[in-house]
């Protein structure tokens, strides 16, 4: 098995079209990107920082947050105030952002339909930054039996024992 320091896809093909899964919704990456820039400081002249791993995602940016805030106030209801309303309102205008105050409601909510945990936010008085985590792989083992069962759903335990015995490596 090759070792990936970086995140991949996994690439399927239904006839000639490729089909590309991430470990993350691409949608809530690309609302929290949005968010990033909506609420970026850019007088402190440190751009928005994107770190990829194989099985985390981090976005982090430099931001002004009302006094006594935390992850936990992101997290309610609460009023949005962009720093930068022109890039607020240049992507609400152009479809990019529904609504504004909704961003982190909907990166969560993309991240349960897509069944991996809400991100994980950690909150400084200048910046924030947020982790998408993959869910744990796996493990080949439990592939090969899944696969088996998959192909043949009505086997007895004695069956599927032996089949992935046969599969599998010795």
């Amino acid at each position: 098995m090759l070792y990936t320091k970086y995140l991949t896809a996994e690439i399927s093909y239904d006839n000639i079209t490729r089909i590309e899964h991430y470990p993350f919704p691409k949608d809530a990456v690309r609302e929290a990107v949005f968010n990033a820039l909506i609420h970026q400081d850019f007088s402190v002249g440190v751009p928005v920082q994107i770190s990829v791993y194989k099985d985390k995602l981090y976005i982090s940016n430099d931001c002004v947050f009302p006094a006594n805030w935390t992850a936990d106030t992101l997290m309610q209801k609460h009023r949005s105030l962009p720093h930068n309303p022109d890039i607020a309102n240049t992507f609400f205008r152009a479809g990019f952002i529904e609504s504004w105050g909704r961003g982190i409601e909907k990166i969560c909510n993309l991240c349960k339909e897509y069944g991996i945990a809400e991100p994980e936010y950690t909150v400084h008085p200048n910046d924030i930054m947020m982790m998408f985590k993959a869910n744990e792989p796996v493990n080949e083992p439990v592939k090969l039996v899944l696969a088996v069962i998959a192909d043949n759903p009505n086997l007895s335990k004695e069956k599927l024992l032996k089949k992935s015995e046969c599969h599998g490596p010795r």
